[in-house]
Protein backbone atom coordinates (compact mmCIF):
# COMPACT_ATOMS: atom_id res chain seq x y z
CA UNK A 1 0.00 0.00 0.00
CA UNK A 2 1.56 3.59 -0.95
CA UNK A 3 1.04 6.19 1.55
CA UNK A 4 1.05 10.25 1.34
CA UNK A 5 4.89 10.25 2.41
CA UNK A 6 6.11 7.60 -0.24
CA UNK A 7 4.47 9.91 -2.79
CA UNK A 8 5.80 13.25 -1.78
CA UNK A 9 8.83 11.63 -1.62
CA UNK A 10 8.85 9.88 -5.25
CA UNK A 11 7.94 13.79 -6.41
CA UNK A 12 10.79 15.22 -4.99
CA UNK A 13 12.88 12.49 -5.92
CA UNK A 14 15.50 12.92 -8.75
CA UNK A 15 14.48 10.61 -10.82
CA UNK A 16 10.74 11.82 -11.16
CA UNK A 17 12.29 15.74 -11.47
CA UNK A 18 14.79 14.50 -14.46
CA UNK A 19 11.33 12.91 -16.16
CA UNK A 20 9.57 15.86 -15.07
CA UNK A 21 12.20 17.79 -16.85
CA UNK A 22 12.15 15.61 -19.98
CA UNK A 23 8.76 16.39 -20.43
CA UNK A 24 8.59 19.87 -19.79
CA UNK A 25 11.23 20.39 -22.55
CA UNK A 26 10.01 17.75 -24.96
CA UNK A 27 6.37 18.59 -24.79
CA UNK A 28 6.30 21.90 -23.61
CA UNK A 29 4.13 21.64 -20.85
CA UNK A 30 4.21 24.38 -18.24
CA UNK A 31 4.64 22.79 -14.36
CA UNK A 32 3.95 24.89 -11.11
CA UNK A 33 7.20 25.15 -8.06
CA UNK A 34 4.40 25.12 -5.53
CA UNK A 35 4.06 22.39 -2.80
CA UNK A 36 1.50 20.03 -3.84
CA UNK A 37 -1.42 20.13 -1.85
CA UNK A 38 -2.11 16.80 0.96
CA UNK A 39 -5.51 16.28 -1.01
CA UNK A 40 -3.61 16.24 -4.37
CA UNK A 41 -0.99 13.64 -3.28
CA UNK A 42 -4.12 11.30 -1.57
CA UNK A 43 -6.03 11.27 -5.06
CA UNK A 44 -2.93 9.92 -6.03
CA UNK A 45 -2.55 7.09 -3.42
CA UNK A 46 -6.38 6.30 -4.34
CA UNK A 47 -5.12 5.73 -7.75
CA UNK A 48 -2.17 3.94 -7.13
CA UNK A 49 -4.07 1.54 -4.31
CA UNK A 50 -6.89 0.84 -6.97
CA UNK A 51 -4.31 0.31 -9.64
CA UNK A 52 -2.18 -2.01 -6.84
CA UNK A 53 1.06 -0.06 -8.19
CA UNK A 54 3.80 0.77 -5.86
CA UNK A 55 5.98 3.40 -5.99
CA UNK A 56 8.55 1.06 -7.65
CA UNK A 57 6.09 0.20 -10.06
CA UNK A 58 6.23 3.73 -11.16
CA UNK A 59 10.10 4.03 -10.77
CA UNK A 60 10.44 1.56 -12.86
CA UNK A 61 8.07 2.76 -15.93
CA UNK A 62 10.20 6.46 -15.18
CA UNK A 63 13.19 4.25 -16.19
CA UNK A 64 11.99 4.25 -19.88
CA UNK A 65 11.58 8.22 -20.40
CA UNK A 66 11.60 8.22 -24.02
CA UNK A 67 8.93 6.07 -24.23
CA UNK A 68 6.77 7.81 -21.92
CA UNK A 69 7.43 11.32 -23.48
CA UNK A 70 5.93 9.38 -26.93
CA UNK A 71 3.04 7.47 -25.04
CA UNK A 72 1.97 11.49 -23.32
CA UNK A 73 2.41 12.96 -26.74
CA UNK A 74 0.28 10.18 -28.36
CA UNK A 75 -1.91 10.23 -25.66
CA UNK A 76 -2.63 14.09 -26.10
CA UNK A 77 -2.74 13.97 -29.58
CA UNK A 78 -5.63 10.95 -29.18
CA UNK A 79 -7.63 12.40 -26.60
CA UNK A 80 -7.79 15.96 -27.78
CA UNK A 81 -10.94 17.43 -28.40
CA UNK A 82 -12.88 14.73 -26.41
CA UNK A 83 -11.94 15.96 -23.07
CA UNK A 84 -15.21 16.77 -21.40
CA UNK A 85 -16.06 12.94 -21.81
CA UNK A 86 -13.46 12.02 -19.32
CA UNK A 87 -14.28 14.93 -16.99
CA UNK A 88 -18.37 14.16 -17.47
CA UNK A 89 -19.30 17.06 -18.93
CA UNK A 90 -21.22 17.86 -21.67
CA UNK A 91 -20.64 21.42 -22.20
CA UNK A 92 -17.49 23.21 -23.11
CA UNK A 93 -15.79 24.89 -20.41
CA UNK A 94 -14.96 28.41 -20.86
CA UNK A 95 -10.97 28.78 -20.28
CA UNK A 96 -10.48 31.98 -17.82
CA UNK A 97 -6.77 31.72 -16.89
CA UNK A 98 -4.49 28.77 -18.15
CA UNK A 99 -2.62 28.07 -14.73
CA UNK A 100 0.39 25.30 -15.11
CA UNK A 101 0.25 21.57 -13.71
CA UNK A 102 0.99 20.64 -10.73
CA UNK A 103 4.47 18.78 -9.78
CA UNK A 104 2.35 15.52 -9.28
CA UNK A 105 0.36 15.80 -12.90
CA UNK A 106 2.87 12.87 -14.27
CA UNK A 107 1.97 10.06 -11.60
CA UNK A 108 -1.75 9.94 -13.22
CA UNK A 109 0.27 9.30 -16.95
CA UNK A 110 2.53 6.93 -15.05
CA UNK A 111 -0.29 4.54 -13.51
CA UNK A 112 -1.63 4.32 -16.83
CA UNK A 113 1.57 3.38 -18.88
CA UNK A 114 2.31 1.21 -15.95
CA UNK A 115 -1.20 -0.60 -16.48
CA UNK A 116 -0.42 -0.18 -20.13
CA UNK A 117 2.72 -2.06 -19.97
CA UNK A 118 2.19 -4.82 -17.55
CA UNK A 119 -1.55 -5.43 -17.58
CA UNK A 120 -3.48 -3.99 -20.23
CA UNK A 121 -5.89 -5.87 -19.89
CA UNK A 122 -6.60 -4.28 -16.31
CA UNK A 123 -6.76 -1.17 -17.67
CA UNK A 124 -10.93 -0.37 -18.07
CA UNK A 125 -11.10 -2.13 -14.56
CA UNK A 126 -8.95 0.51 -13.00
CA UNK A 127 -10.35 3.55 -15.03
CA UNK A 128 -13.85 2.17 -13.51
CA UNK A 129 -12.88 1.68 -9.96
CA UNK A 130 -11.61 5.56 -10.19
CA UNK A 131 -14.77 6.25 -11.46
CA UNK A 132 -13.99 7.56 -14.96
CA UNK A 133 -16.80 8.41 -17.09
CA UNK A 134 -16.93 6.51 -20.65
CA UNK A 135 -13.99 4.38 -19.05
CA UNK A 136 -14.52 2.01 -22.08
CA UNK A 137 -13.74 4.79 -24.82
CA UNK A 138 -11.16 6.59 -22.75
CA UNK A 139 -9.47 2.84 -22.44
CA UNK A 140 -9.52 2.19 -26.27
CA UNK A 141 -7.91 5.83 -26.77
CA UNK A 142 -5.73 5.01 -23.97
CA UNK A 143 -4.63 1.75 -25.51
CA UNK A 144 -4.38 3.65 -29.34
CA UNK A 145 -1.91 5.68 -27.97
CA UNK A 146 0.27 3.47 -26.35
CA UNK A 147 0.05 0.63 -29.48
CA UNK A 148 1.65 4.11 -31.37
CA UNK A 149 4.80 4.24 -29.63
Amino acid sequence: MVDVAAVKQWIESAQYNQLMDLVKGELGFKVGDDQVAEILLKHDVNKMNSAGLSIQNLSECAHRKVEFCKYLSAKFSVIKGSENEQEGGGEDDQVLEELPFYKNFLNLHLIEFCILNVKPDFLEVYLKSIRIPNSKKYAAQLKKSFSSI
